[in-house]
């Protein structure tokens, strides 16, 4: 399995690094996870575990790690929906009761009640309404995805997850890395290198849950790309190559640590917080 070793750098006193533990899930095997000395382990929510490093000194985080492919049997599929308010976003980053967006999934949806062929076509509308570019190091809401119809794949992910909320399907935002494919990642397979930070890509998409309670992955952004010969790297719809580490589900995040609130829209990247009081 090809070996993972994630460093957090030095940086002062009285700060720490936040960050989300990957574990295994259908898109990864994690195995022989090494977290530094004296670190801290905290449950953010019931899908994230957060990794608190004080940021005094030099430390890693080791495992090893196997990706894995996923092609889902869309036929046999039953989406889970929803009349409850609770289940869906109203943030600014997904807001299922945005009344333009309801207004685009009525005219998307023309009255089409089946919930899986209004993925389908919402899917593909999505393709056909957003381009690919301005990406940035954190997330775009689904308003500047509507509005300025040129995002990147957190911006193709609010957009399309918002629509189907609009719908009554549950959904969510799942947060990470691609695996870069050049190269200097081929040579690193064939001699089972460490992979670092460098090798690493950000990236967002979402995913469906089912009624029995399984996650369905979407990856717009990267089918978009591929569609328009902007990257070979392949997806389709409910169907993903081997290529990403997941570190994080959800968006929105929040945390009161030493009595000090911590926001964060997606958890991705190493956060580094100076603390009072510590």
């Amino acid at each position: 399995m090809p070996k993972f070793s994630l460093d957090f750098v030095q940086s002062g006193v009285n700060q720490y690094w936040f960050f989300l533990i990957p574990q295994s899930n259908i898109y990864q095997k994690i195995e022989n996870l090494s977290i530094p000395q004296l670190a801290q382990i905290s449950e953010l929510d019931q899908d994230n575990q957060l990794l608190i490093v004080k940021a005094d000194r030099r430390a890693s985080m080791r495992f090893l790690y196997q990706a894995q492919a996923i092609k889902i049997d869309w036929a046999n599929v039953r989406l889970k929906k929803s009349q409850k308010a609770g289940d869906f976003y109203r943030d600014q980053y997904v807001n299922a009761f945005d009344p333009k967006m309801q207004e685009l999934a009525t005219k998307w949806q023309n009255q089409e009640n089946d919930p899986k062929k209004i993925c389908e076509i919402f899917y593909e509308k999505t393709l056909e309404y957003l381009s690919y570019g301005r990406a940035i190091k954190g997330l775009h809401p689904y308003s500047q995805a509507f509005q300025e119809r040129v995002t990147d794949c957190g911006g193709f992910a609010t957009f399309l997850l918002t629509l189907l909320e609009t719908q009554g399907i549950v959904g969510r935002l799942a947060v990470g890395y691609l695996l870069k494919n050049n190269y200097q990642q081929k040579i690193k397979n064939i001699l089972n290198l460490t992979y670092h930070w460098s090798d690493l890509t950000m990236h967002a998409w979402l995913e469906l849950q089912t009624a029995g309670g399984s996650w369905i992955p979407l990856d717009p952004a990267v089918d978009w790309r591929y569609r328009h010969g902007q990257s070979q790297r392949f997806a389709a719809f409910a169907n993903l190559p081997a290529d990403r580490l997941l570190i994080s589900y959800g968006h929105n995040h929040q945390l009161t640590y030493f009595d000090q609130e911590h926001y964060w829209p997606i958890l991705q990247h190493p956060q580094l917080i100076k603390v009072k009081n510590a």
